[in-house]
Formats: C-alpha cells, structure tokens, sequence
C-alpha cells in the first residue's frame, strides 16, 4: 500500500541524521586534527572581533587553515549561545555541522531515487545509518568534512545531469577545503568529457570563475583572520603534495586504502557495492571514478581514512543497487533465503556500528579529564583576586581538550609543553598528566581522579561475548596545601 511504502520511505529517510546525532551524543569530544576549527569555532562565538585572544594566534599549527568552515557553523550556532553553556556548545556547534552534512546526504538520496527508483534510495539510507565511520566524520569540524557537503550536493547535481552545476561545486570546494579533490573530480570529468555530457569549453568557463572566486574569497577573509596576505590551502597543498612533508606523520602501503579503509569504512557495504557495479551498469562508471581516486590518492604516502571518505557514498550507491537485487532475487525459490541473508547483513552492520560507538566513546581521556576538573575543582576553582592554573599534557591536549571545556572564569589553563627553571609544575593548581608520569608530580600534587581510555576489544565464551578493555592514561592531580 502507498501509505505503507511513504512510512517507510519516511523511516529509511531519517535513519543516518539520527544515526549521526547518536555518535555525536556518543563521541562529543574531539581530537588533535580537529583542533584548528573547533577553537576558531569558539574563538569567533565568544572573542568575536577580539582577534588577539584568538587560539590560532598561540597555536598556528603545522599549516594555516582556512575560516571559511568556522565562519558559517559559527552563524548558525551563534544562537544557542544564549541558552547553552560554553561546554555544552561544542555539541552544538558539531550537531549543526553534522545535520548540515545530513541534509547534503539527504539530497543526495534524492537524487538515486530520481535516477533510479525509490527502492535503491531506500537501501541507500539504510546502508549510510550503519557505516559508523562516516556517520562519526560527519559531526567533525575538518576540513575533509566541510568538502564532503559540497562533495554530496556535486553527486546530487551529477545524478541529475547538472554538469554545470557539478563543476561549479567542485571549482568552489577545490580551492578553499581540499586541493584533493582534484583526484576525485578528474576522472568524474573525463567521464562526462566522453559520455559527451559535458563540453571542454564549458567546464572551463564555469569552473575557472568559480575557482577564481573562491580563492579571492578565501584570500580576503583568510588574510583577514591570519593577519597576513595567504591563500591557506595553497600552503596546504605545497606542504603536502609538493614537499610531500605529510609523510612525517607515518606512512602506509599503496593497497591500504583497499584492503583495510574501505572493508572497515563500508563493512557491510562492500560486497553489496560489488554485487551492485555487477548487476546495475547504470554505477559502473561513477564506481571506476571513485575507484580511481583512490588509487590516485593512493599514490602520496600518508594516508588516513577521511581522506577517501568521498568515496563512500558512491561505493554504498553501489551496494543498495546490490541490496535491491538481492531482495528481489530473480528466483522465488530462493528469494527468502537471499532476503534473510540480506538482514543478517544489517544486522552485523548495526553491531559492528555499537561496537565501534563504544570503543570511540572511551577515546578522548583528556576532554573527560577537563570536564572533571572543571566540575569537581572546588575549593580550589579560583577567585578573581587570587585565580588558578592547569596544566595539560600534551597527550590530554590531543585527546579532548578545547576552550569549550574551560567553563571555570578563574580557572586558567596551559598546553606548556616543557617546563623550565621559571615555570615548573608547582605553579599549577592542577595538574592533567599522563599516569606513567603521576610519580614524578607526587611531590608536589595529589591525585585526585584517574581517566582511562580504551586499550583492545576482548572476545570471550559468554555474554556479551564481547567487552571493551581498558588502561590507565591520565590523571588529574591538585597541589598538595603544603606548596
């Protein structure tokens, strides 16, 4: 019945927005690669035009990034500022960004049930809710993140044959979020060059004005917040590509993105997108282009998982087309076998999903750490007469730490990465330090909290059968009253 199949088409629809809202919930803490946007986030909803006191300023970073990501989720965030706590707005902020990258996605679902059927839209939606991957980058202020918005609307555009519209998104995201997505366009376009769906001429004169202002618009409000004449992600890619400095930060084999990101990216996925490029000829091209960027990515050396995350939607395009054949198996006999087979499939997708929410939940020792001291540090939180200090460790800085956390007016913190005859541990009131280093500041603090994070996944022979072992990592320490 219509009115069945419009529930369910509602219910598959809202599955990945609340999928991502759940492992933001999960996972409201961020890490060291996000540290650039959520403090320029903070900056802008709480310093405003008080450039001076902005984070970036102390703390450049490797490579300048760009505040055209911040600026907008700052917008829309700004708001909440009224009725939320500084701490609480981090989730916020991350909740706006990543029901703007599920609007995207939703638009994009749209466009596979234009093109194909409602079926495959359906399967589509169902598939994203259970890639835990993608639902936990999509709440992440990155860089990646922000490219892959305007990457879903471009595969919007690209489904309904807007080619012109495609190239302008891409022109506008290339400069300003990631130069890398000159990899993934290319072979898009070559396809249209060949499929005669797009002139040379005409990629040219829309892409080239795009392009053009989105570097003019960068350069303008980047200088402005830098307080220097530079086009941010023209450094970034002369960092990473041209001096290929990015393989200071490890490297990986040529077929990682093969054999270990896209298995664990997709999961479930991953053989349906198979059986899909096999039986629907329609994604066999757009397949090839992805497969070809990651291939073409493949070749720098650095590799990390949100880099090819353009890829996923495409490859799990693929894999409801294999989800719809599956569970209209051409032969009846066997059709409820393949559809049983198909929902044991989702099945280890939604616990494959919970396992991994579980193990990212217990990952960010130093925000709970914060927010511990933060919370539990009286009588010792500060006056304005006489305030107090904290000292984070670097590895607690790089697991959780932001200026959303510091909701203590007297309370000040330092990411100090060494001490010296000056400054020692004794001029801090607190202390979050890593516990292989709690002997050491035992003379002068006392441990108050311990903070552990997640070691390995342990299988065993009865219920849960799975649990998720833990180790000590940090601590929080107060000076003792004696110093």
């Amino acid at each position: 019945p219509k009115a069945t199949m419009a529930v369910l088409d509602l219910f598959c629809a809202v599955l990945p927005t609340i999928a991502i809202i759940l492992t933001c919930l999960a996972c409201p803490y961020t890490k060291v690669e996000e540290s650039f946007n959520i403090q320029a986030i903070h900056d802008l909803l709480y310093h405003r035009s008080n450039l001076s006191a902005y984070d970036h300023h102390e703390f450049p970073g490797v490579v300048p990034r760009t505040f055209l990501g911040a600026l907008p989720l700052a917008v829309l965030a700004s708001p909440f500022t009224t009725i939320l706590p500084k701490n609480l707005m981090q989730i916020a902020v991350r909740l706006v960004l990543g029901l703007s990258v599920s609007i995207c996605q939703a638009m994009f679902a749209r466009a596979i049930q234009q093109a194909f059927s409602p079926a495959e839209s359906r399967w589509y939606n169902a598939l994203s809710a259970v890639q835990f991957h993608f639902n936990f980058y999509a709440s992440r202020p990155l860089p990646n993140t922000f490219a892959l918005a305007l990457v879903l609307l471009a595969y919007s555009a690209m489904l309904k044959r807007r080619w012109s519209l495609f190239t302008t998104i891409i022109a506008f995201a290339v400069p300003i979020f990631r130069a890398e997505l000159v990899a993934l366009a290319g072979p898009l376009f070559l396809w249209a060059l060949v499929a005669r769906r797009l002139t040379f001429s005409r990629m040219l004169s829309v892409g080239i004005p795009a392009g053009a202002l989105a570097i003019g618009l960068s350069v303008l409000v980047d200088s402005y917040f830098w307080q220097r004449l530079l086009w941010p992600e023209g450094e970034v890619l002369y960092f990473n590509t041209i001096l290929n400095k990015s393989k200071d930060w490890g490297t990986q084999p040529f077929f990682w993105y093969f054999y270990s990101v896209l298995p664990k990216a997709l999961t479930i996925s991953l053989p349906l997108s198979a059986l899909g490029f096999v039986v629907e000829p329609r994604v066999r091209a757009p397949v090839g282009c992805v497969l070809a960027f990651v291939a073409l990515y493949s070749l720098l050396p650095h590799k990390e998982l949100r880099f090819i995350i353009y890829s996923f939607p495409i490859l799990t395009m693929a894999a409801a087309h294999g989800a719809v054949w599956l569970w209209g198996f051409p032969s009846e006999r066997l059709r409820p076998l393949a559809r049983l087979g198909l929902l044991g499939l989702l099945g280890l997708g939604v616990a494959f999903t919970v396992l991994s929410t579980v193990v990212s939940h217990h990952n960010y020792p130093g925000g709970v750490a914060l927010h511990h001291v933060m919370t539990h540090c009286e009588p010792q939180c500060g006056t304005a007469a006489n305030p107090a200090s904290l000292h984070v460790c670097n590895l607690a800085a790089q697991g959780g730490v932001t200026r959303f956390g510091e909701i203590q007016p007297h309370l000040s913190v330092s990411k100090l990465e060494q001490w010296s005859e000056q400054t020692t541990q004794a001029n801090f009131t607190w202390l979050i330090a890593e516990s292989q280093d709690q002997q050491m500041y035992s003379s002068t603090h006392t441990t108050i909290a311990t903070f552990p994070a997640f070691e390995s996944i342990q299988v065993s022979k009865t219920w849960p059968f799975v649990s998720v072992k833990m180790r000590s990592t940090l601590v929080a320490m107060m000076l003792a009253k004696s110093n």
